[in-house]
């Protein structure tokens, strides 16, 4: 007996079933992506941690040679990332500190960075290396160090943010002076916003701060 080929023709998806998979994919792919951005961050924290401890070191090693903690020469500069405007004087700061290349950033100091380490000083933390200027020319990063457009160095946290720093300006009774801005009893405070993507001060938003004197 002869079996004739069917002529009935494969059942096609419905729309419903189509928007079905397609929203199924997308729940999927946000999961993904949710889940590669905590991961990234998590990273990102341990590294921000890390830095702070070692600039905590560094600057033990800084206040032994110089009798004091370092002060920004001027602690209000900024630098703006994705349109989100940064405080930098600190991180200036804490670059000419830990590189010695410069210390114009440093209260009392003169000599601008020239981009070589130990060009005006100790160098405290060898990891410390800007980017060359071609490396700024073709945006290529350096691990712990960004450029700003006036062509400051600063030392950035794990997202590429500066970290900021502030000193407790104590007079002869050890009363600090400026008490209003310090956010703890230290003789300093260096910090990170961590994941925020501003730079928020409040209280909730402290919470995801990191920090020389604890949180996150």
């Amino acid at each position: 007996m002869k079996i004739l080929p069917s002529t009935r023709r494969p059942k096609a998806f419905t729309l419903v079933e189509i928007l079905t998979v397609i929203t199924i994919i997308a729940m999927l792919a946000a999961i993904g992506f949710g889940g590669f951005r905590v991961a990234i961050n998590k990273s990102n924290a341990r590294n921000t941690t890390a830095r702070i401890t070692a600039m905590q070191s560094n600057l033990e090693g800084y206040k032994n040679d110089a009798g004091e903690y370092p002060e920004p020469m001027n602690k209000d500069s900024t630098v703006t990332i994705k349109d989100q405007t940064y405080t930098s004087g600190g991180a200036e700061m804490l670059y000419q500190v830990m590189s010695g290349d410069g210390n114009n950033a440093i209260k009392g100091g003169t000599d601008a960075s020239t981009g070589a380490p130990g060009s005006a000083g100790k160098v405290y933390w060898e990891d410390i290396v800007p980017p060359s200027p071609k490396e700024i020319e073709d945006k290529k990063s350096k691990p712990y160090v960004a450029a700003s457009e006036g062509g400051a160095f600063y030392l950035v946290d794990g997202w590429r943010k500066p970290f900021q720093y502030l000193k407790a300006l104590k007079n002869r009774n050890k009363i600090i002076a400026n008490a209003d801005e310090m956010h703890s009893d230290g003789d300093y405070e260096i910090w990170s916003y961590g994941a925020l993507t501003k730079p928020l001060e409040d209280e909730e938003s402290q919470k995801e701060w990191i920090s020389s004197w604890g949180g996150n």
